[in-house]
């Protein structure tokens, strides 16, 4: 039996004293199995908020929420996103043509696009959250009919 397994599939990893089983290669094969089904169906992202939630569940910690927005072309102070929740959000992850990441407290968010970030404003008001970017609707997660998916972790 594996004595270790990799951090994003739990894959097993075996040590020189472990012994090596066949119902740890059968179960690694079924994960690898359902994990290229999902990406040729074009399921991934699914698969991906589904794995995310199965991590997160039974922690206590926080409650996982997905949802998504479609963009409206605007940017700037004066035209600011803003998302409201059941829940006082403490992280929130943004994905569209870029990654944008927001952690409660910060005034700041980031933009990831092709290993480069862009630095947002953000403003965090009980179970809200709003965002904007002085450069442009691309970075601040709002180009005009493209349709942004999130992913939020809420306080208990």
């Amino acid at each position: 039996m594996a004595s270790d397994h990799t951090p994003n599939y739990a894959l097993s990893q075996w040590a020189p004293s472990d012994k090596v089983a066949m119902e740890d290669f059968n179960a690694d094969n079924a994960k690898i199995d359902a994990a290229l089904a999902a990406l040729e169906s074009g399921k991934a992202e699914a698969a991906s908020l589904a794995a995310l939630r199965a991590v997160v569940a039974g922690k206590g910690s926080c409650q996982v929420v997905t949802g998504q927005y479609t963009g409206y072309g605007q940017y700037g102070q004066s035209n600011p996103n803003s998302l409201t929740f059941e829940k006082p959000p403490v992280l929130v992850l943004v994905s569209g043509t870029n990654t944008l990441v927001m952690a409660r407290g910060g005034s700041r968010g980031y933009v990831l696009q092709n290993g480069t970030s862009e630095r947002i404003e953000v403003s965090w008001s009980g179970d809200s959250l709003s965002w904007y970017s002085a450069r442009d609707s691309v970075y601040q997660m709002n180009t005009a009919g493209m349709v942004h998916y999130y992913v939020a972790f809420l306080a208990l």
